[in-house]
């Protein structure tokens, strides 16, 4: 509008002279070319010295509300901008943030997302978007690349009958009757590096010199957990996910070692690590046609978390539990989206961090 405005007052010398004097539409339209041209190149020129990146956590929940945010710099300074990002729920680019002038200093600002879909999510890069000094023309700068975040299964709570059930059948599993982490093993002379809570004062006191406990391994608390992927995608395949990753964060917080099986985490290989790192495999999972007796890791207390209980002819047998199960031992989340497949990207960010 601004240009056909400067073009059709520059062009007043054709016009008949009554309607608008000569020079005064000559400065108009002369005017309007001026601030075209500046709004051209002010901005795009002093876009040009900005730089910036993503600044979010390497693994996320489902569905809670998350802080994200991004890191600016601009040595020369900038002026006032608008940061662009893509929304997860509704996946477009619209306005996150609106900065005022950027000086030499670095500049973190924040907002809130959710993240409505486990797995890989990849957030685009971000953009910067300046209309000033004379808000006619926009200018956009690319900042940075593309982000990875990994967005964790949501959780539920177990309920106490689960507890119960899991003791039942540790009870009767024949692998619970080596020690456990309480059972002493034997005393030995004190190294430097020991932790002091492992010193046995008692024995020390009677000794005269200081002794420590060595303990058996933590067999009694080993758990293999093993997801059943043999299914069809929606929203019972995410509710059997939500109930493997409730169990896995119960399982931690009880102080149990669980290791995931399953396809997606390899096989009967498995994967451990703490209960993060499960997490984040497990919101890897998709379904497939992988059986699940042959994930099941030989010789290993298992609990399987299965569309069907299996037939299992081996001993020790597995804690199979159907879905209708799970909804009896545990408090699932209700509002769970079914997952699109594939996944974005199948592996996982170096180290995730909260």
């Amino acid at each position: 509008m601004v240009a056909a405005e400067a073009v059709l007052l520059l062009s007043c010398r054709w016009w008949p002279a009554e309607l608008l004097p000569v020079p005064v539409a000559t400065v108009l339209g002369l005017a309007m070319a001026l601030v075209l041209a500046v709004g051209w190149w002010a901005p795009s020129r002093r876009l040009h010295r900005l730089d910036g990146s993503w600044q979010v956590a390497g693994s996320v929940p489902q569905g809670e509300e998350v802080a994200v945010g991004a890191v600016l710099a601009a040595p020369g300074g900038a002026p006032p901008l608008a940061l662009h990002a893509t929304d997860p729920t509704s996946r477009r680019e619209g306005e996150v943030v609106r900065l005022r002038a950027i000086g030499p200093a670095l500049v973190r600002p924040t907002w809130s997302v959710r993240f409505p879909r486990r797995g890989v999510v990849r957030l685009p890069a971000l953009a910067a978007v300046c209309d000033q000094p004379f808000g006619v023309v926009a200018a956009r700068r690319t900042l940075g690349g593309p982000a990875e975040v990994v967005v964790l299964p949501p959780l539920g709570a177990v309920r106490r009958g689960f507890g119960q059930r899991l003791e039942s059948w540790l009870g009767g599993h024949e692998g619970q009757a080596a020690a456990g982490l309480d059972e002493l093993d034997h005393l030995r002379a004190y190294r430097p590096g020991d932790q002091p809570r492992s010193v046995h004062w008692r024995a020390s006191a009677r000794a005269g010199t200081l002794l420590v406990a060595e303990r058996q391994d933590l067999v009694s608390r080993r758990l293999a957990v093993v997801l059943d992927t043999a299914g069809s995608p929606g929203r019972r395949f995410e509710l059997l996910v939500c109930a493997a990753a409730t169990a896995i964060d119960a399982l931690c917080r009880a102080g149990f070692e669980p290791t995931l099986h399953g396809s997606f985490a390899g096989g009967t290989a498995g994967t451990a690590g703490d209960c993060e790192r499960l997490l984040a495999t497990l919101a890897l999972a998709e379904p497939d046609r992988a059986e699940l007796l042959d994930q099941v890791p030989p010789g290993r207390a298992a609990l399987c978390l299965c569309w069907r209980k299996p037939a299992v002819a081996w001993t020790p047998a597995p804690l199979c539990l159907d879905l209708d199960d799970c909804e009896t031992l545990m408090q699932l989340p209700r509002r769970v989206s079914a997952f699109e497949f594939p996944v974005s990207s199948g592996r996982l960010p170096a180290r995730s961090r909260r």
